[in-house]
Parts: C-alpha cells; sequence; structure tokens
C-alpha cells in the first residue's frame, strides 16, 4: 500500500511539473527539440507512472465514456483516412500521434480530478506559476526571441518569441493564466482562506499578453472576465461589487497594455481595417476544400497540402474546421461530441454550484481553438478541459 501511494503522489509530482512547464515546450538547450523538450519528458514521466495503476488511470466509467471513446475514435478515424490518402499524396502515412497523445492526457488528468477534485486547484495554480515564470525570465533577457532570429531591443515594440515558442501561443497561455488566477481569488480556497495576494501576478502576465502582441489574448482575457462575472451566481450587493469590480480591472488592463505598440497597433488595424489576420480568407479556402471532400476529409497530411495549394498557410487556423479536412463531417462530429457534452456540464455545474468558472474556461478554449493554426493537438487546451469536465458530476447527484 505505501509502495502504491508512493507512485501515485511521484505520478501527481510529474502532472503538476507537466502543467508547469507548458510554456518551455520549445526550450532547446542542446539541440533535440525535434525529439525531446522538458515538457514532453515530465508529460512521459506521467504517462509511465500511470501505467504503474492501470485499472484506476485508464477506466472508462459511465461518467467518462462517451468523452473518452468520441476521443479515441476521432483519433483513429483520421489516422485510417490518412494513411488511405497518402497513397493519393505519395506521402508517407502519419499515424498522428499528436493527437493521440493529447486524447490520452485528457483521459488520464479526467480520472486524477475525478478521484481527487482537489487536484484541479493544483494544476490551475501550478499553470499559473509556470507561466508567471515565463514572465520573470522575459523581464531579465532570458528566451527573448523575435521573428527570423533577429535579436529584440524593446518588448514593448514586436512581437516576442519565447524560446521559439510562436506570439500567439504565449499569449494564449498568458491570457489563460489571468483567467486562472481570477478563478482561484474569487472561486476558491486554498490555506483556508482567500487568496487575493494572487492578483499581486497579473501585471507580469498582462505583460507577456503586451510581448506577444496577440490581438486573440486580448479578447480572450475580456470574454473570460466577462463570462466569469457576469454568469457568476452572487447577491445583489456582491454583483454590483462584481460589476465595479470588472470595470476597475478592464480599465487598468487596457491602460497596461496601452503601453505596447505592437499589440496596440494590430487592435488599432482590427477595428479600422476589420484585419483578422486573413483568417477569413483561410477559412473561405478550406470551406471550398470541405466542399469536395465533405465525408472523409483529405486527411493529416492533406489539410497542409491542400491548405497551401488554395491559401497562404498550410491549416485553416481553425481547429473545428481542421478537424473537418481531416476527417470530413464524421470527424467534426465527433469533436463537435466533446464540446457538446462539456458545455452540458459546465451550464449545470454553474446552475448547481453557482460557480462560471468552468463555463469561463470552457468559452475561452473554444475561443483559442476557433482561432488556432494547428491547436488541434494543444495539450493546455486538453487539459484545461479535462480538468473541468469531471467536476459537476462530483458535485452533483444528478444525472446527465
Amino acid at each position: 500500500m505505501k509502495i502504491k501511494n508512493s507512485l501515485y503522489k511521484l505520478k501527481i509530482f510529474f502532472l503538476l511539473v507537466f502543467v508547469a512547464t507548458l510554456g518551455y515546450e520549445y526550450w532547446d538547450p542542446i539541440g533535440i527539440r525535434s525529439s525531446f523538450t522538458v515538457t514532453r519528458f515530465f508529460g512521459l514521466l506521467y504517462a509511465l507512472f500511470a501505467i504503474t495503476d492501470f485499472r484506476n488511470n485508464f477506466r472508462i466509467t459511465k461518467n467518462n465514456k462517451a468523452l473518452v471513446l468520441s476521443g479515441l475514435f476521432l483519433w483513429l478515424w483520421i489516422m485510417l483516412i490518412t494513411v488511405f490518402k497518402s497513397v493519393v499524396y505519395h506521402v508517407e502515412p502519419s499515424l498522428v500521434f499528436s493527437l493521440l497523445q493529447v486524447v490520452v492526457l485528457f483521459w488520464l488528468v479526467y480520472n486524477d480530478v475525478e478521484r481527487r477534485p482537489k487536484l484541479k486547484l493544483g494544476l490551475f495554480l501550478a499553470f499559473v506559476v509556470g507561466v508567471f515564470s515565463i514572465s520573470i525570465l522575459l523581464t531579465l533577457g532570458i528566451g527573448l526571441e523575435a521573428s527570423g532570429g533577429l535579436e529584440v531591443d524593446s518588448i514593448d515594440a514586436t512581437r516576442i518569441y519565447f524560446m521559439g515558442m510562436n506570439p500567439n501561443g504565449m499569449g494564449a497561455l498568458a491570457s489563460l493564466a489571468v483567467l486562472l488566477l481570477f478563478y482561484l481569488v474569487f472561486s476558491e480556497k486554498i490555506w483556508g482562506k482567500k487568496t487575493y495576494f494572487l492578483l499581486a501576478l497579473t501585471p507580469n502576465l498582462l505583460l507577456l499578453i503586451g510581448a506577444s502582441g496577440s490581438r486573440g489574448a486580448f479578447f480572450m482575457v475580456l470574454l473570460g472576465l466577462a463570462v466569469y462575472f457576469g454568469l457568476k451566481k452572487a447577491s445583489a450587493f456582491i454583483k454590483v461589487f462584481y460589476l465595479i469590480f470588472g470595470v476597475v480591472a478592464i480599465f487598468f488592463i487596457l491602460d497596461y497594455l496601452g503601453d505596447f505598440e505592437k499589440l496596440q497597433s494590430r487592435l488599432t488595424s482590427t477595428y479600422e481595417t476589420r484585419d483578422t489576420g486573413n483568417r477569413f480568407e483561410l477559412w473561405q479556402a478550406a470551406l471550398g476544400i470541405l466542399a469536395e471532400n465533405p465525408l472523409f476529409g483529405v486527411g493529416f497530411n492533406g489539410l497542409s497540402i491542400e491548405m497551401a495549394r488554395n491559401s497562404s498557410n498550410t491549416t485553416a487556423h481553425n481547429v473545428f474546421i481542421d478537424f473537418a479536412l481531416m476527417g470530413g463531417i464524421i470527424a467534426f462530429m465527433l469533436f463537435i461530441n466533446i464540446i457538446r457534452i462539456l458545455l452540458k456540464r459546465s451550464w449545470s455545474f454553474l446552475q448547481l454550484n453557482r460557480d462560471a468558472g468552468n463555463l469561463m474556461i470552457l468559452v475561452v478554449i473554444l475561443f483559442n481553438l476557433a482561432k488556432s493554426g494547428g491547436g488541434f493537438d494543444s495539450k493546455f487546451s486538453w487539459l484545461m478541459l479535462a480538468a473541468t469536465a469531471p467536476v459537476y458530476l462530483i458535485k452533483s447527484k444528478n444525472k446527465l
């Protein structure tokens, strides 16, 4: 029993470190990023220790069956289409292991959080601390990169790549960290009291959003705060307090991010010219491809090949459309089924527990996926979906 308990604690430790290092996935200290990263290393350790208690960690129950099986069938279907289409495109077949990995991650984290609901808080706190550590390194000038490997003179006037990570990815991590920070402060208790002191981390996290120049990250924060404070159940007095606090927080964010020239210029461009980074053009091209391959799609390899032929990018910059392109209407419906279940549970959780946190996280993750290029295997997205999915089932005796 002691050995089993020790193995469990090690597994959870590796999971928390994995979450804390999600922002370091592109760190390449010895030049082997294609095969090894710090994040991947701790994720592998988490999975290996999960195998030591295979029966519990990989169990399929009535609560997770629809989600897990939809995810596994989604991967299997896209993999089969990809292998078949590889003959058509004369390319090496891909087994799309990156998608399988995040589905398994979802499966394992779901079961862990369902068994230990308080683990959700640990995951959120580890995520916030990990992203906060990135802001510390950037302020020290460590890990700063610009497009094309250019040197960075100022983080205010250019889009920053942290250790090779795409600015949009860094912005998404930072915006989610800000929202989780508010969730921890206003929804949950740690160490027996409200943790308002955590709000002191906010300026550093906003620094990452400004340095990324990501418009999507900026809107993620505003959307998340609106959902959380707008739907959070509370007395009339507390509602007024939340309203005042929300307005003050938004003005603070706008004022703070106003110092970042690149972000401001991109926001201005969006407002004045409706510039969305060519996303509408990409979606139009993708839908044209889908119209010719509605049932089976074009496979994983075919996605980049067909998009490169018909547009200026290799993905549709929309995970929903990307899934449809890779596996046709069947893949799209499998993914939509996962989202449908999560939306239903998040809404029920709000009604039963007077807490909009799960719904806030789901909405901003969906918003990010709707504008992300290649985000179908985003580790932090699937992780957050898994962390929030079982909470309603734990706190409610009602059946879904």
